[in-house]
């Protein structure tokens, strides 16, 4: 399971809601290239990529589609424009993982 799109739409925060219960929206530190955490649920393993949405690391994340089941795209119901970036998220997931599943997550 991989987590895509712009910088501070909440990937984290849903990542963090899901494993924990939590959603926290104060003081949450960027994440830089990308973090990995393997879950375990129902006796299977969840392994979810959280991956850093600056500018600056928008040409690493493709990498993470490749194999995933399914890539979850993020964006911000109060910034648009973090919207229509997922339009390169998309293309990208295509591509590297033309059988995954994409799932777009309003936050």
């Amino acid at each position: 399971l991989v987590f895509a799109g712009a910088s501070a739409v909440g990937k984290t925060s849903i990542i963090s809601q899901y494993l924990f219960k939590q959603f926290n929206t104060l003081d949450v530190n960027p994440t830089l290239t990308a973090a990995y955490i393997s879950h375990k649920i129902n006796k299977k393993t969840v392994n979810i990529w959280d991956t850093a949405g600056q500018e600056r690391f928008s040409a690493l994340t493709p990498q993470f589609f490749k194999g995933a089941d399914v890539v979850a795209l993020v964006f911000s119901l109060i910034e648009p424009e973090t919207f229509e970036k997922l339009e390169y998220y998309v293309q990208m997931a295509k591509v590297r993982a033309p059988h995954t599943k994409i799932f777009i997550l309003g936050n």
